[in-house]
């Protein structure tokens, strides 16, 4: 599979190569607009490129949303993209998975389940939001079908790319360890490969965040490899909040117990939130205006 997924990476490199000789004869103007357009379809065909290769290299796209002090404003603007927006799949596609994980009797688990409009589509698992026969609503996470291959090939494929560059090139590797890097990328997306470890690190997560009035984490219901069912997280995410809901005091609060919650796991806990991107964090406001 390696092999298979190495000519895919070719491909879409040569591809965006082209693209780039194609930017570098774009006319530039004398206010700037010319450089201004190159950064924007440049960063629009780098986002195209990570999406047709995959789920991995969608979260390091991800990744690097977070650092400004690597990327253009451009490539963040389009890597942003990459958080909240994945192509959905069909909820037959995921179905197998259900049976697969939960038995051929899954469906009776739930009261209902919306299977037309999932909650949230992510380059490894589509959510749905469903019912518990008592009523209670849950969120539904489903690994999305062939990813957890992909991934690991694709890992696999890095680390032997950063070998052997790492021979070739010994003088780039001295100042920046490529394999290391990768294997930083790597240890961050192994866990999510597997949805028990995910469960684990949330009850973790919701004990540390019983000490804190503004931070809370979904309950875990039931957890496999790829399936995870969990409470419903409230309002809306952070991103597309209205702060008007929130008075000053009540958005002071949240900043500063949900720092102080990533801080805490960071050098108290020794466990800490691996994809904190702004889709990933829901906020709703306690007080409501009059």
């Amino acid at each position: 599979m390696s092999a298979g997924r190495g000519r895919v990476l070719m491909r879409v490199l040569t591809h965006l190569v082209r693209q780039e000789a194609a930017l570098a004869t774009m006319p530039a103007s004398g206010t700037g607009e010319g450089d201004g357009a190159r950064a924007v379809r440049r960063a629009r065909n780098v986002r195209r490129a990570l999406e047709s290769l995959g789920p991995f290299y969608v979260k390091v796209g991800q990744m690097l949303a977070t650092r400004p002090d690597i990327v253009t404003p451009e490539m963040i603007g389009e890597f942003e993209r990459l958080q909240d927006e994945a192509s959905p799949l069909p909820f037959g596609d995921f179905e197998p998975v259900l049976r697969q994980e939960l038995g051929a009797g899954w469906a009776g688990r739930f009261r209902d389940i919306d299977t037309q409009r999932p909650l949230g589509t992510a380059s490894l698992a589509q959510v749905y939001r469903a019912e518990l026969p008592g009523g209670r609503p849950v969120a539904v996470k489903i690994q999305r079908p062939g990813v957890r291959e992909t991934v690991e090939a694709d890992m696999k494929l890095m680390g032997s790319l950063s070998r052997f560059a790492s021979r070739r090139a010994w003088r780039f590797n001295e100042v920046i360890d490529v394999e290391a890097m990768l294997n930083v990328v790597f240890d961050a997306m192994r866990p999510e490969l597997d949805f028990v470890v995910e469960a684990r690190n949330m009850t973790e997560a919701a004990k540390t965040a019983e000490d804190f009035d503004y931070v809370q984490v979904p309950e875990v219901v039931e957890a496999t490899g790829r399936v995870l069912v969990q409470g419903l997280a409230p309002g809306t995410p952070i991103r597309e909040a209205d702060k008007d809901r929130f008075d000053a005091e009540e958005r002071k609060a949240i900043g500063q117990d949900l720092l102080a919650f990533m801080y805490r796991g960071y050098f108290v806990d020794r466990i800490f939130h691996a994809d904190p991107h702004p889709g990933n964090i829901f906020v709703a406001p306690v007080t409501r205006p009059p």
